[in-house]
């Protein structure tokens, strides 16, 4: 329900500000991501998914752990007919994860992630619109290939199991540190 994404969102803002804050004075661990997302959902008969754009905070605490929120918007979406009907229907999502990396000495940093994520699927036809939207246990792999000490690309796939509905992102993000 909206109460319990509520919650989720001033939990991860806050875990995210008392990390930041913890640290040093200086924002040093703050990174901020964009990029694109194959966002991808699976119910019993009905597959579909969506081309979202995603949005990245994270704060590196130290070399094996960061914290990080992400959001994700559909800019393309699947149409999937039922009956006679076409139905336009895509997933946004937004998430919380704490990212435990394996530091190495070469560019390619590899990690694993785990956190919580809300995700929206909408279904439109003709003029009308439906939504509905859950909240799961939500758990990935990637690597980031850092270009340099302040610019990175990473991809990841995470998953997660909404009950009737399987959901995964694989994500492309180029990566800015401060």
């Amino acid at each position: 329900t909206f109460k319990r994404y509520i919650i989720m969102l001033r939990l991860s803002s806050a875990v995210l500000i008392a990390a930041m804050t913890t640290g040093s004075a200086s924002a040093e661990g703050l990174y901020l991501g964009t990029g694109f997302a194959s966002v991808n959902a699976e119910e019993p008969g009905y597959k579909y998914g969506s081309t979202n754009i995603l949005g990245l905070i994270g704060y590196e605490v130290n070399d094996y752990l960061s914290l990080e929120g992400e959001l994700s918007v559909a800019i393309s979406k699947d149409t999937i007919r039922i009956a006679s009907t076409n139905i336009e229907i895509g997933t946004e999502h937004m998430a919380a994860y704490a990212k435990l990396s394996l530091p190495t000495s070469g560019p390619i940093k590899p990690y694993a992630r785990l956190g919580m994520a809300r995700a929206e699927a909408s279904a439109t036809v003709g003029s009308t619109t439906v939504s509905v939207n859950d909240s799961a246990f939500s758990y990935g792999i990637g690597a980031e290939w850092e270009l340099s000490e302040k610019t990175g690309i990473r991809l990841d796939y995470t998953a997660a199991d909404y009950g009737v509905t399987d959901a995964s992102v694989l994500a492309l993000t180029t990566v800015f540190r401060f």
